[in-house]
């Protein structure tokens, strides 16, 4: 079983666009921990230091939402 089957798997909700998109991803950036988007039209991303995460793209109203 992959960390992303199990419901404890660790997941992240960014912003997929607008002004909060490139803070929060330049935040993980200066950690060392950059984002990997695929193309514009995905709304998923990695993060190569964490293999078992589970990293979702929407809009930033949505998110308290979509982790619940």
């Amino acid at each position: 079983m992959s960390a992303q089957d199990r419901d404890d798997a660790l997941v992240l909700a960014l912003p997929s666009k607008g002004r909060l998109q490139e803070p929060a991803f330049q935040f993980f950036a200066d950690i060392g921990l950059p984002v990997i988007q695929g193309s514009g039209r995905e709304y998923s991303a990695s993060i190569k230091e964490l293999p078992g995460a589970r990293i979702v793209l929407t809009a930033a109203s949505e998110i308290p939402e979509r982790l619940f």
